[in-house]
């Protein structure tokens, strides 16, 4: 997917964020990095989104309020805690999301622990199961081929080019049906 570059910051804009930025502290609401965070890291539109969506759902959990609150640990553990029940990769990516924020702070001298680890760093993201997906077998592929015999004239040498396109390209259905042609 091609990453979208938005137009250069104005100098004055830039002042301005500068300037907010040095009025921060760790008892500071976190919502007012969480912007910071995000123009910073400079994310593609939909990851823009995926952060922004999480990083604000975690600013709402009952114990955040200031920077120096949200990025304890074990708030932060209860917080990825209360996202396994959406799946284990939406627990995953929260856990991932807010590390990377607590390593913005960091980085950004905003919130660290003595020794200049990020305030989060002891926190584990939790696993997501491997996928069970293999790849068809020759013996499957055949018997696909022979079942693409069996579709009417009109319909075989599109399907069959179909599932060329699939085993070539190694692209998912969706992802082919979404090529321009």
């Amino acid at each position: 997917m091609a990453r979208t570059f938005t137009a250069p910051i104005p100098r004055a804009e830039l002042s301005r964020r500068k300037l907010a930025s040095l009025m921060r502290d760790k008892t500071s609401p976190t919502i007012l990095f969480i912007e910071a965070f995000l123009i910073a890291k400079n994310l593609a539109p939909k990851s823009a989104r995926d952060y922004r969506r999480y990083l604000r759902e975690y600013d709402r959990f009952p114990e955040c309020g200031s920077l120096e609150k949200a990025l304890d640990r074990d708030i932060a553990a209860a917080w990825v805690a209360g996202l396994k029940d959406r799946g284990p990769a939406v627990a995953h990516n929260g856990a991932m999301y807010v590390k990377s924020f607590a390593s913005w702070c960091k980085k950004n001298h905003y919130l660290e622990l003595p020794g200049g680890v990020s305030a989060l760093h002891g926190l584990e993201a939790p696993k997501v199961p491997i996928s069970r997906r293999q790849a068809f077998t020759d013996d499957q592929m055949d018997a696909i081929w022979g079942a693409l015999e069996l579709f009417p004239n009109k319909d075989r040498a599109r399907a069959k080019a179909y599932v060329k396109l699939l085993c070539a390209t190694g692209l998912r259905k969706n992802e082919a049906r979404q090529l321009a042609l």
